[in-house]
């Protein structure tokens, strides 16, 4: 919305202004989950449309529905794609739930934050580089800030417009209102939440429809994680299981003595010096019967012969089976 050749800020905008770390020229990072703006954003479009007169917020939490009191164009492209969107659904009659509605727009097809950004940068206000997001009037943030604190303070009624911010950072997972003024500042818990509780779109947007979205996301990544935790651990079993059986007939077959044919036939122990004596025909005595040495090859030879010999007894017992 331009005003007299001067941009009046978005509350979305002002949000993402907010929560832009100073130095990083990026989002904080933390327990602010980036995935939670698509339904912020759409959220502060509503706030803004109610502010403007449009739209009506009756009932609060899981009730809260949307009641549409004016349907005249904003000329902001935003809020007038939501406008729109409630004026339609409005002249057909349907029952417009607040939370079911802002699941439905927050998805990353609309691409609210690119679009949000973008309008911040196309007003001389956001430089966009990729990731990151350089803030070209310092001041902007500094005002608001001010704003805020004031406000938090009970120096000054900011008016609406900041209590607005303040509820949508206060039920933000992972925003604090407390980090955005100053540290000699103590809040009081209840006057924060008298700021606050009347604010119905910040506390259902926070409450109803972005925490549960994160849970939504917690219990998919627990379910993949456990399903590949699972493949894995039958995966190490099954190697474990191979291994085992193949050390167990290695250990059969040489143990600390090891048999060998002797001259007669007769099965004989020896007990070899070293793996080199193992390797060597002449430290195992060579019977009547033409097979060369009863034990021959390397300790990886002698652990893959002990393998197959395995396999081969379980397809024989299978097949008995």
């Amino acid at each position: 919305m331009k005003k007299e050749g001067e941009y009046k800020l978005l509350l979305g905008e002002e949000m993402l202004i907010l929560l832009l770390h100073d130095k990083k020229n990026q989002l904080k990072k933390g327990t602010l989950d980036h995935s939670d703006l698509n339904y912020l954003l759409p959220a502060t479009i509503l706030e803004d449309l109610q502010m403007l007169g449009r739209i009506k917020i009756e009932s609060e939490g899981k009730e809260a529905s949307i009641r549409l009191t004016d349907k005249s164009p904003t000329n902001n492209q935003l809020l007038d794609e939501l406008l729109s969107d409630i004026t339609a659904m409005h002249e057909q009659g349907q029952y417009f739930n607040l939370v079911k509605y802002l699941n439905a727009v927050g998805n990353k097809k609309r691409k609210w934050q690119e679009r949000f950004w973008g309008e911040l940068e196309n007003n001389g206000i956001i430089q966009n580089e990729k990731k990151k997001h350089v803030l070209l009037k310092p001041e902007v943030k500094e005002k608001l800030i001010d704003d805020i604190s004031d406000t938090v303070g009970r120096i000054r009624d900011a008016g609406d417009h900041i209590k607005s911010l303040i509820a949508f950072h206060k039920y933000l997972p992972g925003a604090k209102v407390t980090s955005l003024i100053s540290k000699k500042l103590k809040p009081e818990k209840s006057w924060l939440n008298e700021l606050t509780e009347n604010q119905v779109i910040p506390k259902t947007a926070g409450k109803n429809v972005i925490v549960p979205a994160r849970w939504k996301k917690a219990k998919k990544i627990i379910k993949i994680t456990s399903a590949v935790q699972g493949q894995i651990q039958y995966a190490g079993e099954q190697f474990h299981s191979q291994v085992s059986g193949a050390a167990t007939d290695f250990q059969s077959v040489i143990g600390t003595k090891t048999q060998v044919l002797d001259g007669k036939g007769m099965m004989t122990r020896v007990k070899p010096k070293s793996w080199g004596d193992l390797q060597s025909e002449k430290t195992l005595k060579q019977g009547s019967y033409d097979g060369g040495s009863a034990i021959g090859g390397t300790p990886g030879d002698l652990i893959l012969k002990g393998a197959k010999k395995l396999k081969e007894k379980r397809a024989e017992k299978k097949k008995q089976e």
